[in-house]
This record gives C-alpha cells, sequence and structure tokens, in this order.
C-alpha cells in the first residue's frame, strides 16, 4: 500500500503540520512551532532519519513520529556556519546539557581549555 509524508503544512499561529496519509486515511499528523530561518539538509535530515528507523523494524507510524521529533531537534539546534542558510545539528544530542543552576559559585574554576565554540 502506498503512503505519502505530507511536511511543512503551513498552520496559523506560527506552526507547522505533517501528516502521514494512505489512499483511504491520514494515519499520523504531527504539528511542530515554526522556527524562523531557511534550512538547508532538513529533508535529507528527515528521509535518513525515517529510512534508518524502518529498517531497523520500527512501524511505520511510530518510525514518523520519531523522525519528525529528531528533525525538529536537529533544526532547533541548527547552526549558520556563514552567511548562507541555517545547517540541521545532527549531533544536537552529543553535546553536553547548559545546567547553569546547578553549579557551585564556591567550588574551584577550571583552566582547562574551552569547549569548542565552532560546530561542525
Amino acid at each position: 500500500m502506498p503512503y505519502t509524508l505530507v511536511t511543512g503544512l503551513v498552520l496559523p499561529d506560527q506552526f507547522i503540520d505533517n501528516v502521514l496519509a494512505s489512499p483511504q486515511s491520514v494515519l499520523a499528523s504531527e504539528k511542530y512551532e515554526r522556527l524562523e530561518a531557511v534550512f538547508a539538509g532538513a529533508g535529507d535530515t528527515l528521509s535518513a532519519a525515517l529510512a534508518a528507523l524502518l529498517a531497523s523494524g520500527t512501524d511505520l507510524v511510530a518510525a514518523t513520529s520519531e523522525a519528525l521529533a529528531y528533525m525538529d531537534r536537529c533544526l532547533d539546534a541548527g547552526f549558520r556556519p556563514g552567511m548562507g542558510h541555517v545547517l540541521p545539528d545532527r549531533l544536537f544530542w552529543a553535546e553536553p546539557e547548559d545546567d547553569e543552576d546547578d553549579e557551585d559559585p564556591d567550588a574551584p574554576q577550571d583552566f582547562a581549555l574551552p569547549p569548542h565554540d565552532t560546530r561542525h
């Protein structure tokens, strides 16, 4: 049975809808907040994630939902390497969490080299 994933349907109030459908019905619909940037590689990120999840045996509806959530997080963490479009950060999950509230102000300072500021 053929399925179609339609992405980027503009909704009111700065939201985007993504719909997985068959000729007979809508199987899934995922709504995300619209990000104010122009991206390069968003479709590649989504299709690669979806293909990997399907190849590992994940159900189509669950794989679509997970791939869309992954793409949303990649776009949210995206970066602009120059003056062009924003690139998805597919390794957002590898970056350490920023826990500024948990830091002890009396703890000794670490004078090691800071982590890189450049994303690749």
